[in-house]
């Protein structure tokens, strides 16, 4: 009895315990959630920094060799500014040996091409020639052609203008005949008058001397007669008076007579002109015949030269005319001959220039022969050229290479290493700059899901009361958790859940710190 007794207890008190059991059991599981859902954000946000890490070595990977080129760029640029002079002489160097190469090859070319050119060049000067020649010769037959069928037409032309020229000569002859004639007629009287004032001023001019010693003769001859009648005077008064008192007489004599005296020499000089007059008239009268004749001989002699004048004019103007005659008549028919080139000068251009066009046409077909046939010899040229350039070039290159392989390499090591080393330092700074505030809100809630349970599993009295918040609180977790899973109440955790408890422990591990 009081076995059955005791068993009846211990199924009571069995039944309570496993009632304890399931809660704390439920209680536990509901902690783990909540501390699976803190790890599981933890786990999520470790993924995210893990993808976050993959991105930028994805983008490190994918940019690298962009920011290797461009230090590689930067690197060649101050090697090329460091070198520059070097391979800019070099290549100067190098385009000088070139060219001198070139040169001596197309001297080459033109030694070995000079007879054949010399050769095609005479042949198209003769050509050239014979053509000009064979144009000459139609333009001279077109010019015979012409002057064939223009001939009498030029000849009727040259002795139309001709009768026209004579006729115009012979009106200006009497045109001028006449204006002489007009001339003399108007000036007759003058030329007269004019010549007899000529011949008298040559008679006064060649009696002049006479008429003076005629006046000279007269002026002495009263100077005596006065001197006399002064003489008988003073015979005559000489007793009475004395001399001074008849010099005073005479003197007041004269001035008052002063008038008189200078009219009465007035009057003398003027019957001595009249007389003067008298005798120039009666020498006009005794030289008139002389005179006349003398002017009618001069005007014979003037009209005789005048007319010697007119003659030899006559003669010049027939010798004018038939020396120009010849002359006159070429430049009347070169001006028809001008008139017919200007009138036919349009066709003549047109003929030239067709035959200037059709010359370059065939000079162009020749052109494009010759080069048809040496195109091949010239690209082949050009080719075997550009591919001993490129040789060369790409041996440059390569020895260049070559000489700066190391140092290229080396550097794109160095950039490498420099751009690991600082995206290490910015990876680290973020993760030092993120990872205490991070590692701070996990902790707060890990520890707050734990300080939870605890007091949960506290509560229930299967907790130690030692224990502290720590990897302790977690494996007493853990085992009250394994110690309800073994009594049957609920399946045990799984590693992944207790690998997390434990990062939860660490959270300096999950942070990467």
């Amino acid at each position: 009895m009081d076995r059955e007794a005791s068993m009846c207890g211990d199924s009571c008190n069995g039944g309570g315990d496993r009632q304890q059991r399931q809660e704390l059991a439920a209680a536990a599981r509901a902690s783990l959630l909540c501390l699976g859902g803190v790890m599981q954000q933890h786990i999520t946000a470790a993924k995210a920094r893990a993808e976050l890490r993959k991105e930028l070595d994805a983008i490190d990977a994918e940019w690298r060799p962009v920011i290797a080129r461009e230090s590689l760029r930067k690197e060649l640029k101050a090697i090329d500014a460091q070198w520059q002079h070097a391979i800019t002489f070099l290549r100067i160097s190098r385009a000088i040996v070139v060219s001198i190469e070139l040169s001596k090859e197309l001297k080459a070319i033109d030694a070995g091409w000079e007879p054949v050119i010399i050769h095609e060049a005479q042949k198209k000067k003769r050509e050239r020639e014979e053509r000009v020649a064979q144009v000459r010769r139609e333009l001279r037959a077109e010019l015979k052609a012409i002057d064939a069928e223009w001939e009498p037409v030029i000849i009727h032309e040259a002795q139309k203008k001709k009768r026209e020229r004579e006729e115009r000569v012979a009106q200006v002859r009497r045109e001028l005949r006449a204006e002489l004639r007009a001339i003399d007629a108007e000036w007759r009287l003058v030329i007269a008058r004019e010549s007899l004032r000529k011949e008298l001023d040559a008679i006064d001019a060649e009696c002049r001397h006479t008429i003076k010693l005629r006046s000279a003769l007269r002026a002495i001859e009263g100077r005596i007669k006065l001197r006399k009648e002064l003489k008988a005077i003073d015979a005559e008064w000489e007793p009475v008076i004395a001399r001074e008192s008849l010099r005073k007489e005479l003197d007041a004599i004269d001035a008052e007579c002063r008038h008189t005296i200078k009219l009465r020499s007035a009057l003398r000089a003027i019957e001595g002109r009249i007389k003067l007059r008298k005798e120039l008239k009666a020498i006009d009268a005794e030289w008139e015949p002389v005179i006349i004749h003398e002017a009618q001989k001069k005007k014979r002699e003037r009209e005789e030269r005048v007319a010697q004048v007119r003659r030899e004019l006559r003669a010049e103007l027939r010798a004018i005319d038939a020396e120009w005659r010849l002359v006159i008549a070429r430049e009347s028919l070169r001006k028809e001959l001008d008139a017919i080139d200007a009138e036919c000068r349009h066709t003549i251009k047109l003929r030239s220039a067709l035959r200037a066009i059709e010359g370059r046409i065939k000079l162009r077909k020749e052109l494009k022969a010759i080069d048809a046939e040496w195109e091949p010899a010239i690209r082949l040229e050009r080719a075997y050229r550009a591919i001993i350039g490129s040789i060369e070039l790409s041996k440059e290159l390569k020895a260049i290479d070559a000489e700066w392989a190391p140092a290229i390499k080396l550097r794109k090591e160095l950039n490498a290493i420099i751009g690991r080393w600082e995206l290490s330092k910015e990876l680290k700074a973020i993760d030092a700059e993120w990872a205490p505030r991070i590692a701070r809100a996990e902790l707060a809630a890990a520890a707050d899901a734990l300080k939870r349970a605890a007091d949960k599993l506290q509560a229930l009295g299967k907790m130690d009361t030692t224990s502290t918040p720590g990897t302790d609180l977690i494996g007493v977790v853990t085992t009250a958790i394994a110690t309800l899973a073994a009594a049957g109440m609920q399946p045990a955790p799984s590693t992944a859940l207790t690998s997390v408890a434990a990062e939860v422990a660490t959270p300096s591990t999950a942070l990467g710190v």
